[in-house]
């Protein structure tokens, strides 16, 4: 093999590496390692302050707690739905009380789960719960904040980036923006075309779904 050749080999595991590291605006390897150490922004210790609603949580730190998902142990994007499945019928069925329980179980091991959050907010709602609601609010406002800050979505390159697919129709949610079609890129992306006219001024959106499509084929 000729120098030449085994120098644009490194090159290119070198940039596959980089690529796999940094998606779009989030760098996994730098939200690794600073929730696996000690402090503050361990990924328990900001669970613990999710839980007492510590009011001095930063957007970097909802920016932690959000994409810092994906390196738990119990990362499961597309599996593990029976809970909500659940509390979504105890919802049709106007039993709030139950729901709120079911979502409560369910958050217990995914309390970062936005749908989970949500449903338990609608719960609260239809029973008029507006103190109660307002720390959920804060929670899934700020967790939407972190999607939205890790691009634009106005390109492929420039996605946001979620660890859930479910979680692009909480943000689309947030934005005002409905869809009259979604694909799959080759870039891992999901284009959602959008409804016009509406108060992005765009036509499309993008997602990079690169890492629940990841799990997904583990």
């Amino acid at each position: 093999m000729t120098k030449s050749l085994l120098l644009s080999l490194f090159i290119c595991i070198f940039t596959i590496s980089t690529r796999a590291q940094v998606v779009s605006g989030v760098n996994f390897d730098e939200i690794k390692a600073t929730i696996s150490q000690p402090g503050n922004t361990n990924y328990q210790t900001l669970l613990k302050r999710v839980a007492a609603t510590d009011s001095t949580l930063t957007p970097n730190d909802y920016k932690l707690l959000y994409f810092g998902q994906v390196f738990q142990s119990n990362y499961s994007p597309y599996g593990d739905v029976t809970g909500l499945r659940d509390a979504g019928k105890l919802m049709q069925d106007k039993k709030f009380n139950e729901a709120i329980a079911a979502a409560d179980v369910y958050l217990k091991d995914h309390p970062i789960s936005l749908d989970a959050i949500y449903l338990k907010l609608t719960a609260l709602y239809q029973q008029d719960k507006k103190p109660e609601m307002k720390p959920w609010i804060i929670l899934l406002k700020r967790l939407i904040g972190a999607i939205t800050s890790s691009g634009d979505g106005k390109t492929e390159k420039t996605a946001m980036v979620v660890v859930c697919v479910a979680d692009e129709y909480k943000v689309m949610a947030s934005l005002k923006v409905q869809i009259t079609n979604q694909s799959l890129t080759k870039t891992q992306c999901d284009k959602m075309t959008l409804v016009q006219p509406n108060g992005l001024g765009l036509t499309e959106l993008y997602f990079n779904v690169s890492k629940p499509l990841g799990k997904g084929f583990n």
